[in-house]
């Protein structure tokens, strides 16, 4: 099955798979936008966007503008399209990274201003001050900057394997917390 797959949570990362060939492409800057890099990747697999399959999606939590600027995006190709898409989260994408067991693991995701997202094995993730990640941790911690590269791939496949497909109504962001200007003061 060709696909699509974009995480814009934290590093951007763009995965296509067009014929059982792999194309990647990553980069730091959320404000460079993915459409072109997407552009140069069906290029170099000579193809178009009309020969994806499904569509894959990370929906955070991490960069607020960058889950929305990668959701956007990936709604919008899967309407036009008339595809589906497999929606993953920041959490799952670093477990299957790291092939442990998530009812062992740990994932911290750095939140910035000194704040982590968390999340104990497959449970509900929470925003919480840094300081504290070692009183919620279980055996297994694994952080965001230990991304080695391959999570994406792995959790899109095994979703597609099972068929965990959505229509783009059906898909949103996952925050654990405000944005910006709707906290309060003192609020994390």
């Amino acid at each position: 099955m060709n696909y699509l797959a974009i995480n814009t949570a934290g590093k951007i990362e763009i995965l296509l798979k067009i014929n059982k060939r792999y194309y990647s492409s990553s980069y730091d800057d959320v404000s460079t936008m993915a459409l072109p890099h997407i552009n140069e990747l069906l290029l170099k697999a000579k193809s178009s966007i009309n020969d994806i399959d499904v569509f894959g999606v990370c929906i955070g939590p991490g960069s607020f503008t960058g889950i929305r600027v990668g959701l956007s995006m990936i709604k919008a190709l899967a309407y036009a399209l008339d595809k589906p898409i497999i929606a993953v989260t920041y959490f799952d994408i670093l477990a299957y990274d790291n092939n442990i067991e998530q009812n062992e693991l740990t994932t911290v995701i750095d939140g910035k201003n000194n704040v982590s997202y968390i999340r104990n094995g497959n449970g509900e993730g929470v925003c919480i001050m840094k300081e504290d990640i070692k009183k919620y941790a279980l055996k297994n911690i694994i952080y965001d900057t230990q991304y080695k590269g391959c999570g994406l791939k792995l959790i899109i496949e095994e979703k597609i394997r099972l068929k965990e497909f959505f229509d783009h109504s059906q898909i949103a962001p996952l925050y654990l917390r405000k944005s910006q200007p709707e906290r309060q003061d003192g609020e994390i």
